[in-house]
């Protein structure tokens, strides 16, 4: 998958988060922030079909548009500051079937297996 690649069958919507969290897990990936898992209570509540899904990609927050490549840990911390104000934050998100299916299928488990491979390096660590 061409991460330059113009997605042509994007659809794009918003959503608005009330908070303390917005019960997605993400994901950093080719420049771009990726749903990589909803929180089980966020399924729990709002049932398994709702929005935003896996490989969904955040296009925006309250209106800003996120730049590719833009510091993941940047994202989130303004994430975190914005939903910890108790105040709706507006996420754009865009879905595009054939960039979803490569995250599912290709991307998110190389993802899940380099995660576990930090994980376990990390563990592994002597303590002082």
């Amino acid at each position: 998958f061409n991460p330059l690649m113009k997605l042509p069958n994007l659809r794009v919507y918003k959503m608005h988060f009330l908070g303390p969290s917005y019960g997605l897990y993400l994901s950093y990936y080719q420049g771009r922030i990726i749903v990589r898992k909803k929180h089980p209570k966020r399924e729990e509540q709002y049932g398994a079909d709702v929005k935003p899904d896996v490989g969904s990609i955040v296009l925006a927050i309250n209106g800003y548009s996120l730049p590719q490549k833009m510091t993941f840990q940047l994202i989130l911390g303004f994430m975190k500051k914005l939903i910890q104000k108790q105040h709706p934050v507006e996420l754009t998100i865009g879905e595009d079937e054939e960039f979803s299916t490569f995250f599912i299928e290709v991307a998110l488990p190389t993802l899940q297996e380099q995660t576990m491979k930090q994980e376990k390096a990390s563990n592994n660590r002597p303590t002082n």
